[in-house]
């Protein structure tokens, strides 16, 4: 069950979600979420993912099960592969992502078959989905981004644009760095915005999310010996912290952006 939730009109409608066609608990569902600007038709995109090891390697290039949710329809329909360019199940998506105008983003990594038995991690990448064609795109990224380790890229949204956050544990000042997405008609670019110098907090930086203004929200660790954190605000320009007293766990603390809207009033 998904439960859409204005709390701008206090009005919420439950949607039943089709049962997935996996039973491994390591095997996972990931879902989208967006308004279409065109139409203003709230839509939720659903990926079928098989956990890595239970890929085929002889169905890797095989589409994945991809269904579109639209509330004007209030059903559910599968995408078709020839029409919406549905991604193969070489490509595998991480599960947050971002919504930027008529797209959804979600940061991805693309596998390859070894052999008959074995599947590996190829490279990362981007991978978006239009709400108005409903149809997908794979974003290639520079070379330093897509030979990343997958697990230190993540995604978020810096006021109408695209900002990957690329963890680097291994240098001893500059650990992480920001970088941001530029459309150049059909060509997409990165270029790199700022690096974080903040030595003190070593490899427990995790970020979080960005404000409009491009100060940065990261959770750190108070202590290496323990998984209690703090989430701190960075400002890129004077390099300085500025702690915000909002103490955590490690990975259980969450900062989403939001819009007021009118979506949903009407409905039933």
């Amino acid at each position: 069950m998904i439960m859409l939730w204005n709390p701008s009109i206090r009005k919420s409608i439950a949607i039943a979600v089709p049962e997935p066609g996996m039973s491994n608990k390591m095997d996972e569902t990931v879902f989208g979420f967006g308004v279409c600007p065109v139409t203003h038709d709230p839509k939720i995109i659903m990926i079928q993912q098989f956990a890595p090891l239970h890929e085929k390697p002889s169905k890797i290039n095989d589409p994945r099960e991809v269904m579109l949710y639209t509330l004007s329809s209030g059903k559910w329909t599968s995408l078709s592969p020839a029409s919406s360019n549905v991604l193969s199940k070489s490509i595998r998506v991480q599960w947050y992502g971002q919504v930027i105008d008529r797209f959804i983003y979600w940061s991805g990594l693309h596998l390859k078959a070894l052999n008959s038995r074995l599947i590996r991690w190829n490279c990362n990448l981007i991978l978006s989905f239009d709400m108005t064609d409903h149809t997908f795109q794979v974003i290639d990224l520079p070379d330093s981004l897509a030979k990343h380790p997958p697990s230190k890229i993540s995604i978020f949204k810096l006021r109408e644009s695209l900002v990957i956050f690329q963890s680097n544990e291994k240098e001893k000042q500059c650990h992480d760095v920001v970088w941001m997405m530029e459309n150049n008609g059909v060509e997409k670019s990165f270029t790199k915005v700022f690096a974080i110098i903040a030595p003190e907090y070593g490899s427990s930086i995790r970020a979080m999310g960005l404000r409009n203004n491009g100060t940065l929200i990261m959770q750190v660790k108070k202590d290496y010996r323990c998984e209690e954190s703090e989430i701190v605000v960075y400002e890129p320009k004077t390099q300085h912290l500025n702690a915000l007293k909002i103490d955590g766990v490690r990975s259980f603390s969450t900062v989403n952006s939001y819009k007021e809207t009118l979506v949903l009033l009407g409905s039933e």
